[in-house]
């Protein structure tokens, strides 16, 4: 169980450094929550906020034992940093 706690969190950091990439190259934030606050304060804190908020809903959820959620919560993330990943190599 731990192991997926450790990947989500990798996978946290990797969208939101692949994020920040993306938006110091020109490109634009989907997830309106995080564009909202980014337009609010700046791609960093705005990032950070949300990154942060994510990482403490998977420790939330790794001490409730809901290893499920979890891990869909994993594979959607792992989509979003391929997808990341895939947008800053044609950019």
């Amino acid at each position: 169980m731990l192991i997926l706690l450790i990947i989500f969190i990798a996978l946290q950091l990797a969208d939101g450094y692949t994020t920040y990439r993306i938006l110091s190259k020109g490109g634009r934030e989907l997830n309106p929550v995080v564009d909202w606050l980014i337009l609010r304060t700046d791609i960093v804190t705005g990032i950070g906020v949300v990154k942060m908020v994510a990482v403490a809903g998977g420790g939330v959820l790794f001490f409730l034992q809901q290893e499920t959620l979890l891990f869909l919560l994993i594979a959607v993330y792992a989509v979003v940093v391929i997808k990341n990943l895939k947008e800053l190599k044609n950019a």
